[in-house]
């Protein structure tokens, strides 16, 4: 009875590893085909690429260290909490910037 339950612990260590690489997997494949649909119908359109990317980016930090979504129990939970909170900060930081630098740039884009 001991050696079943050990085993499928095991089992259950293995699939949960892979369904974390299947996650991921499935992210980059969702990345990529954004990539792809913005190449193709935006010729020239580097920002919008870069914005999917961005996009792709922040989607995956997400599922990674949400607090509603990470794995783990205990300290580990608490770890990846932390993380995602420091993460998301500099996150938000940042697409205040973006934000303020595009409408600096159509401000000035309009008035000339």
């Amino acid at each position: 009875m001991v050696r079943e339950i050990e085993r499928l612990r095991e089992r259950l260590s293995t699939s949960d590893k892979q369904r974390e690489s299947w996650k991921v997997r499935a992210l980059m494949a969702e990345a990529q085909l954004l990539e792809a649909t913005a190449k193709t119908s935006n010729r020239g359109g580097s920002q919008k690429v870069s914005d999917l990317r961005y996009a792709s980016l922040k989607r995956y930090l997400a599922k990674r260290f949400h607090p509603d979504y990470a794995p783990g129990q205990g300290i580990e939970k608490i770890i990846r909490n932390e993380i995602f909170k420091e993460i998301w900060h500099e996150i938000e930081r940042l697409d205040r910037g973006v934000s303020a630098t595009r409408f600096a740039a159509a401000q000035s884009s309009t008035a000339a």
